[in-house]
């Protein structure tokens, strides 16, 4: 098995709908070369698309033959599949661990609404959920414990936007 990242689509799509519309409305200042709008707009429309990439974006669940990561806003869950005792589909995945605690995966793609026809037939959640679990009773044994860390690369950014927000603020 190779590895697969996870995410819903809906949400790709609202992230780069966003990323649109800040490139227009900082565009449009660039072009008129109005420098001081640009200075102004620029880091609270970094700081908004940062927070827009954290939720819709960087949150994500990757299946690897022998783990899956789970990327849930500032929070890396690195779970070795044995670790793992049930996949089970909610409104999200939750992953079931031998120790009795839940993950939920706020990444991965959100069940089919009843009744709302699907293009190509299959519920995304359910083939999510059932790929997952595929993974799972595929996966080669391990004693591994499961990793929790802090997501450095999604925070740095995100306390340098911060940082820059309150200085325009104060300076301004």
């Amino acid at each position: 098995m190779f590895p697969r990242t996870f995410r819903a689509t809906s949400t790709v799509v609202s992230f780069w709908v966003a990323v649109g519309f800040a490139t227009v409305l900082v565009g449009d200042a660039v072009l008129r070369g109005a420098w001081s709008t640009v200075v102004a707009y620029l880091p609270p429309v970094l700081l908004v698309l940062w927070v827009l990439w954290l939720l819709l974006w960087r949150t994500s669940v990757r299946a690897q033959p022998d783990r899956v990561i789970v990327t849930n806003l500032v929070r890396i869950h690195d779970v070795p599949w044995d670790r793992v005792a049930e996949v089970r589909q909610r409104g999200q995945v939750t992953l079931e661990l031998d120790d009795s605690r839940q993950l939920l995966c706020w990444g991965g793609p959100f069940p089919a609404k009843p009744g709302v026809p699907r293009v190509n037939r299959r519920r995304p959640a359910e083939t999510f959920a059932a790929t997952l679990d595929h993974y799972r009773r595929s996966a080669p044994r391990s004693d591994e414990p499961v990793r929790r860390r802090w997501d450095l690369v999604a925070i740095v950014p995100g306390v340098v936007l911060v940082l820059a927000v309150i200085a325009q603020l104060i300076f301004w």
